[in-house]
């Protein structure tokens, strides 16, 4: 269940035994892991192209996955879908900007905090909607999270933003878990998991 979705993956058998080791024989074995079910409605942030996208510690901002190619993981929940950034030393936002003007859309939701792999750390998110701030939450250190969620029915530009709570950025290896869009009357199945 933690494999990752919609990919191609490949296997190879190493026995040992009393008659000696058998390693590498024959062709490597092939899964495919099924697709992520997508509900009708919901957009997942890390399959849009955005207009801009920073991170800092010299990172690019990723999608579905950490700093270490894993699965993101807040306060132990694990998120198939979602974007990883970093903040950067001084006062330079982490934004990620995404045009969203007559796309639909209502809502904006995700879950925030440290990935789980960070070990420490402290970040303080922001959703701006047209360069307004809409949402912050507290400074977050590990373990904590906050669900998110902001209207943006009349949105132009949406940005996520993450800064380093003042303190340097150490570890604030920030996530948003779920990063997703809702249209107007959707029943957002992921509302009901958290």
């Amino acid at each position: 269940r933690d494999l990752p979705c919609g990919r191609t993956l490949y296997w190879r058998v190493e026995a040992v035994a009393w008659g000696g080791r058998l390693a590498n024989s024959g062709e490597p074995g092939r899964l495919v892991t099924p697709p992520l079910n997508r509900p009708p409605g919901l957009t997942f942030a890390s399959d849009m192209t955005w207009v801009a996208a920073c991170a800092g510690a010299d990172n690019p901002v990723r999608r579905d996955a950490n700093y270490y190619g894993n699965p993101i993981a807040i306060a132990g929940r694990r998120y198939p879908k979602g974007l990883w950034t970093h903040a950067y030393p001084d006062a330079t936002p982490a934004d990620t900007v995404y045009d969203v003007a007559e796309m639909g859309f209502q809502f904006f939701k995700a879950d925030v905090g440290l990935d789980d792999a960070s070990g420490s750390g402290s970040v303080q998110f922001q959703v701006l909607v047209d360069g307004t701030v809409q949402v912050e939450t507290p400074v977050l250190r590990s373990r904590q999270t906050q669900a998110l969620r902001v209207d943006v029915s009349h949105a132009r530009q949406v940005t996520l933003r993450v800064l380093n709570a003042g303190d340097g950025y150490t570890c604030d290896h920030a996530a948003w878990g779920a990063a997703r869009f809702v249209k107007p009357d959707v029943d957002d199945p992921l509302d009901r998991a958290q």
